[in-house]
């Protein structure tokens, strides 16, 4: 799922920083899981986990966010950077990327499908 339209909400409770991006989605990459229309409710989080549908901020096409799942995670001998490799669940194959942590957003709290889809791609 692609998209370039999003917003940052903040709240402050207790000292803590919460940070959540409503992200309105184009594409039917993630379906069946998120509607080839949808609002997706992203909260910010440093913990991200195999599974896990992420917003990734793409490094090679300026102002395009992703929406896709953590497929792999791995770091080279000499580093201790992880990097990430994601996929659309309706796609195929993996995006072919290395993602970096920074480029991760949040993960999807929630969805509301505005046009649902369904998975032509027998995986």
């Amino acid at each position: 799922i692609y998209g370039n339209n999003y917003s940052f909400i903040s709240e402050k409770r207790r000292d803590c920083y919460w940070r959540y991006i409503f992200f309105a989605a184009n594409g039917d990459s993630m379906c069946p899981t998120i509607g080839e229309k949808a609002i997706i409710l992203i909260k910010k989080s440093n913990d991200i986990k195999l599974g896990d549908i992420v917003l990734i901020r793409n490094a090679i096409i300026e102002n395009q966010i992703i929406t896709h799942r953590i497929i792999d995670k791995f770091n080279f001998k000499d580093s201790s950077e992880n990097f990430y490799v994601s996929k659309g669940d309706c796609n195929s194959e993996d995006d072919g990327v290395w993602i970096r942590k920074e480029q991760i957003l949040g993960k999807t709290i929630f969805n509301i499908d505005l046009i649902s889809c369904v998975c032509d791609n027998k995986n």
